[in-house]
């Protein structure tokens, strides 16, 4: 279990101790319901229920439209997996019969980032194109 996750974890159940079926849950209980992946370090996306729990825990979150441009699913979560630091949730929306995905990040620093470069998607190729810099300056050259 991550211990960032297993930290966030605590500090959100604490704050639903008035709730009935949240009042004598343990971390250890309740950790792969609220998480996507229950890995070490995987990933901090939120589950249905871990979402609905932030709600009820009142955890401030900042939403954006999010869409997948033309690169596979499956590359964008792992994108997400590995760029994104904060507790996030991915969600659709229905509007006129159009889905419109959005995602909550639970964290100011990363949504005030996203901000600056105007959408997440802009974001994560920004965090691809630096850790890409970063892992070719530490090879060695022959």
């Amino acid at each position: 279990m991550s211990k960032k996750k297993e930290k966030i974890t605590e500090i959100v159940l604490s704050n639903l101790k008035h709730i009935d079926e949240y009042a004598n849950v343990t971390v250890d209980k309740i950790f792969l319901r609220w998480w996507m992946t229950g890995r070490l370090s995987n990933g901090m996306r939120l589950t249905d229920e871990g979402k609905n729990c932030f709600e009820l825990a009142d955890i401030a979150y900042y939403r954006f439209d999010f869409s997948f441009m033309n690169r596979r699913p499956q590359y964008v979560i792992l994108s997400l997996t590995t760029h994104i630091d904060c507790p996030y949730y991915i969600g659709i929306e229905f509007e006129n019969k159009v889905k419109k995905p959005y995602i909550r990040l639970y964290d100011h620093k990363i949504a005030m980032m996203v901000s600056l470069y105007g959408n997440i998607n802009d974001y994560l190729i920004s965090m691809e194109n630096k850790h890409d810099r970063t892992k070719k300056k530490s090879q060695p050259i022959y």
